[in-house]
């Protein structure tokens, strides 16, 4: 062929179909992005099992803190907003013997006398029979303290009072004198009120209002029964404020909590359990859970979550996919256009 003749090469298209761009080339999406890379794909998998490790740390944290410290209201042994341990501390260094016990066996294993006191608390967690068991038990005490008694004790131990779940938030004064309770002193706030009933030598503190007078039938938030053949010198406390620690510093609070628990020697702090709750028992909790429950439970929730994460489907970049036949918007209306003439369908 002459040189002056058609190339071979560049007169004949190329048998090689022509890279587009961003097909397989440079700037190609497909397999090169970002979010579908290997690299990428391990950055993800790496986050994923860092959070799993977060997670088992904080559970493993807070089952521990739960078995380490004490988280209960009302309790010697918890130095949190809702623990009593500042009034329990200062009982102490006055020289008062204290001794806890947190269910009924180890409470009935103790010796009760007149030189002793004994304060019940969590009296919810009480029915009729564990409440009456806890004072026959304690018929000799010199005193026998029951904070926040509700009905169903207060039926049960058959006292002479009426409950009524009445919270209130305002300071209240005594207006009543009696060998722990000065006439001028103040707690900060009450949640149970009671009233004695008619013909009772029952004295009355903290009425809920200046219109309450002390004695009588009136209402307040303690009630101070003088002991009979029956029962022991029975105080009725209405008001949690007096104990917990973020509330002790108020009014007279702390002053009211450590004369009515630290005239005896010796003083015996019940926190009551409601394990020791018979089944079917009037008071009981419907389903008595294990303490462990919750932790469990937490722990099964957050790895159900870490599964969730790791093998759950992740949403990628819209991926477009080219279509097998491409069809003019206007042959699909001309032919429907078409169909309609033809079926005579004028509607």
């Amino acid at each position: 062929m002459s040189a002056s003749g058609p190339r071979l090469d560049t007169a004949l298209p190329s048998s090689r179909p022509a890279v587009a761009a961003g097909e397989n080339g440079p700037g190609d999406s497909t397999g090169t992005a970002t979010g579908d890379s290997p690299r990428a794909r391990r950055w993800h998998s790496r986050l994923i099992w860092a959070a799993v490790v977060v997670v088992v740390v904080v559970v493993t944290w807070l089952i521990t803190a739960q078995q380490t410290s004490n988280a209960q209201a009302y309790d010697p042994a918890n130095p949190g907003p809702q623990g009593a341990q500042a009034v329990a501390e200062v009982l102490r260094q006055q020289g008062v013997d204290i001794t806890v016990v947190r269910s009924q066996q180890p409470f009935l294993d103790q010796r009760i006398d007149s030189r002793t006191t004994v304060l019940v608390t969590h009296t919810d967690e009480l029915s009729s029979r564990t409440a009456r068991t806890a004072l026959e038990h304690a018929r000799h005490a010199g005193r026998f303290v029951l904070l926040l008694a509700d009905p169903v004790v207060v039926g049960g131990l058959d006292l002479p009072v009426d409950v009524t779940m009445e919270p209130t938030y305002t300071t209240m004064t005594a207006s009543c004198q009696l060998t722990d309770v000065r006439r001028s002193d103040q707690i900060s706030r009450g949640r149970i009120r009671y009233t004695p009933h008619d013909g009772t030598d029952a004295r009355v503190c903290f009425p809920p209002s200046p219109g309450f007078a002390a004695g009588g039938t009136d209402s307040g938030y303690l009630v101070d029964l003088p002991q009979t053949a029956d029962r022991p010198h029975v105080v009725l406390l209405g008001s949690g404020a007096v104990l917990t620690n973020s509330s002790v510093t108020d009014a007279d609070n702390a002053a009211v909590a450590l004369r009515s628990l630290g005239h005896a020697p010796r003083l015996v702090w019940y926190v009551a359990d409601n394990a020791d709750i018979a089944a079917g028992e009037h008071g009981a909790p419907l389903p008595l859970l294990p303490s462990w429950f919750a932790p469990a439970a937490i722990l099964v929730a957050s790895a159900v979550v870490a599964l969730m994460c790791w093998r759950g489907r992740r949403l990628g970049r819209l991926v477009t996919e080219p279509l097998p036949v491409v069809v003019r918007a206007t042959e699909t209306a001309e032919s429907r256009g078409r169909l309609y003439r033809k079926a005579g369908d004028r509607g």
